[in-house]
């Protein structure tokens, strides 16, 4: 819990020590390493946070949706933005928070129709959702994945 509260504090190497510590106390923690792989995506080391959330799904065999999340979005970190909308799109995941992620790979896809689609479903429950408000509350130190996101989104029609 600490390694999460230190990564939304956006102190990613404590957060990443934490996650260290943890895991070596507990190499089986599936949702340790789910969450480890999310800190990996936010630095920009999508091939190695698509590693962790593997051995995660690999460790829990009834994973929660979020582990499908996580790996959406380590997929897109990678440039693997097919398989992204794949993962994205798995019942376990599909139409919950994910959808923002699933329409910014679309839109940056070319796939605008979709994207828009999914930005328009997502709107309808979500009503006050606002890109500014959204890159606030994600602890991204590559920023420029943070950028490419943020592009999808817009090209998706989300508001400002």
């Amino acid at each position: 819990m600490l390694a999460f509260i230190l990564l939304l504090e956006r102190q990613w190497d404590e957060s990443a020590k934490e996650y260290e510590i943890s895991l070596r106390l507990n190499p089986n923690d599936a949702d340790a390493w789910a969450n480890f792989g999310d800190l990996k995506t936010y630095e920009g080391r999508g091939v190695e946070a698509i590693a962790c959330i593997e051995k995660a799904l690999r460790l829990n065999p009834c994973p929660p949706s979020w582990y499908f999340w996580l790996l959406g979005g380590a997929q897109s970190a990678a440039g693997k933005y097919e398989e992204a909308v794949k993962t994205l799109r798995k019942d376990a995941t599909y139409r919950t928070e994910s959808r923002v992620n699933l329409a910014s790979i679309l839109a940056r896809l070319g796939r605008l129709e979709e994207a828009r689609e999914e930005a328009t479903l997502y709107l309808a429950t979500n009503p006050h959702f606002k890109i500014r408000h959204w890159v606030e509350s994600q602890p991204y130190r590559d920023l420029a994945l943070r950028d490419m996101y943020v592009e999808g989104l817009r090209k998706a029609g989300f508001p400002e």
